[in-house]
């Protein structure tokens, strides 16, 4: 087995822990059809936003789909590999910059013109056949994978103390949160997505890096 065959098989691991549980806890609205429309319009929205970010390769306008939250967001990019470091979170103008650089992929993603190209989804083929009672959408058609989680379980999501401590605090106020998952560039991405106002808004992102 290979390292990063090995790598992809703790993530999977790891996110099946984290997401995998029965349907009458996660449950955060009781109106199945109002939650459906939620989830349609979830989904219309990380399309957009991944195609805005990754094939029209507009950071400017793909940070709009970020919360004004996600600015606070002390356990963002929290990740050794992400390459941020304290001093990157010590405002909100400097959270709002770190997030702006993140959106820029010139550096690291090819050009494609559509999703298709820019998103695999070889390694998240076993994942979403493991949580096929889980994910909301489809994979094959949709190059992401989305799933509805409880706020507490995001704290898994983070490596450090601070972090961890930070999303405990935070997230006994927070809403509905859903989880999209994404591998640009043989890498793996995962956006939460919480509600702001009548849309949805990406409050935190984890990476694992390969």
């Amino acid at each position: 087995m290979t390292k990063i065959t090995a790598l992809i098989s703790f993530v999977i691991i790891s996110i099946i822990f984290i997401i995998e549980m029965p349907q009458t806890i996660i449950a955060a609205n009781t109106d199945k059809n109002a939650n459906n429309r939620d989830e349609e319009l979830l989904k219309s929205q990380v399309l957009q936003f991944l195609t805005t970010w990754l094939v029209d390769r507009d950071a400017v306008k793909a940070i709009d789909s970020f919360s004004l939250n996600a600015f606070s967001n002390e356990a963002i990019f929290d990740e050794e590999c992400s390459g941020i470091r304290d001093e990157d979170r010590n405002s909100k103008d400097d959270l709002k910059k770190t997030i702006e650089k993140f959106l820029k992929v010139d550096d690291w993603l090819p050009v494609f013109d559509s999703l298709n190209g820019a998103l695999e989804i070889d390694v998240l083929l076993p994942l979403n056949k493991k949580l096929k009672n889980r994910v909301v959408n489809t994979l094959i058609q949709d190059r992401f994978l989305l799933v509805q989680i409880k706020p507490s379980d995001v704290v898994n999501l983070t490596s450090q103390k601070k972090s961890r401590d930070f999303m405990k605090k935070y997230l006994k106020q927070s809403g509905p949160l859903y989880l999209s998952i994404i591998s640009p560039s043989n890498g793996i991405v995962f956006l939460v997505w919480e509600k702001d106002g009548a849309n949805w808004k990406i409050f935190h992102v984890s990476l694992v890096c390969m």
